[in-house]
């Protein structure tokens, strides 16, 4: 899936989107790619896949207690980056099956409703998924119809996250993607050759990541 229902899709909807973006764009990584630089400031691709895999990992444990999600430890490789999508995915499907419209869950200390949540993180997940690929020098995810929902809660959603930059201004006839992350203060025309960054010293894993 990586269009997302305009109708007030359901939480667990959008992560789908939102890791229906992310997970082709990281089978095209190699182990030489981790030093690349990326549209996140100062951050090689290697900071930021780590920052992926903390989000996913926040994402599946603020659920409440009956919808357990064990803690995966450190960051191992792509596939476990993966893998860790899908179990927090299969968290968040256990807890729309119940049907309760009123879920809560624990955002840094706070109650708040599941689908600000969820729409949050699919925002990091779309994002997210635009940097690896610009990282990688490819085309922006296909994500015009989850890009253009995420659009309509822009505001809102910036307001509830402190990861992102002051928006830029884009042309409001470009695509939804081209407009998602210039609101969220990326430069949609950045290009990984615009940037270079120190070599790293050490690795991020301990075995290259496959």
């Amino acid at each position: 899936m990586t269009t997302a229902p305009s109708s007030c899709p359901r939480g667990v909807e959008l992560l789908e989107g939102g890791v229906a973006c992310l997970v082709p764009v990281l089978s095209g990584i190699e182990p030489a790619d981790l030093v690349r630089p990326t549209p996140c400031r100062g951050w090689d691709l290697a900071t930021l896949l780590l920052h992926l895999a903390e989000g996913v990992d926040t994402l599946a444990t603020c659920l409440p207690d009956e919808y357990p999600c064990e803690d995966p430890g450190p960051l191992r490789s792509i596939v476990d980056l993966e893998e860790r999508c899908r179990r927090m995915l299969a968290a968040w499907t256990a807890a729309a099956d119940d049907g309760s419209p009123e879920l809560l869950c624990s955002w840094d200390g706070v109650l708040v409703p599941h689908r600000i949540v969820a729409r949050v993180g699919t925002l990091e997940l779309t994002v997210h998924a635009w940097d690896v690929a610009r990282a990688l020098a490819g085309p922006a995810p296909s994500a015009e119809g989850l890009a253009t929902e995420l659009l309509r809660w822009a505001p809102t959603l910036l307001g509830e996250s402190s990861s992102f930059a002051h928006p830029r201004p884009w042309a409001a006839d470009a695509p939804a993607v081209e407009r998602l992350v210039a609101a969220t203060g990326r430069d949609p025309r950045w290009h990984p050759a615009d940037t270079v960054l120190p070599r790293r010293r050490t690795r991020p894993w301990a075995t290259d990541p496959a």
